[in-house]
């Protein structure tokens, strides 16, 4: 498989006011980054979230959660077992985070499928599949990331 190079630009955000945090992102006091993902002339743009000890982002992680949650998707996983799986079953707010989250990783894997085309998000997300760690380290070499401070 012919990879893709990709360039991401990292900059750090902050929160706004009314946004909804999930109960990682409080206990972790997370971090929050305005992430543009380019491939080829197409870009992508979404937030990430880190531990606020977390100084600087990498490619890697960046492009493993993609992956990951796109693979979570990919796997036909309904709403109901994904709350289950995840640990978003416990209360109502459990299940509030839990649907918010759940529609969020659809909708960026659509975005990322819309990025990288049907043929290499297919072919990718299987290579990611059966190699997990190894593919990302590969794809990472090659892609530029800028931090914008």
């Amino acid at each position: 498989m012919m990879s893709k190079k990709f360039k991401i630009e990292v900059r750090k955000s902050l929160f706004n006011e009314d946004e909804k945090l999930t109960k990682w992102q409080k206990v972790a006091n997370a971090s929050k980054w305005d992430i543009t993902l380019w491939c080829d002339d197409k870009s992508m743009s979404f937030n990430f979230y880190t531990g606020e000890l977390v100084e600087k982002v990498e490619a890697f992680d960046i492009l493993y959660c993609l992956f990951d949650d796109s693979a979570i998707v990919d796997s036909g996983i309904d709403l109901a077992e994904f709350l289950c799986s995840f640990g978003y079953n416990e209360t109502t707010e459990d299940l509030r985070e839990g649907i918010r989250v759940y529609n969020a990783i659809i909708e960026e894997a659509k975005q990322f499928k819309e990025l990288l085309g049907d043929d290499y998000y297919d072919c990718a997300l299987d290579m990611y599949k059966a190699n997990g760690d190894d593919f990302i380290s590969y794809i990472s070499r090659d892609t530029e990331i800028v931090h914008y401070m």
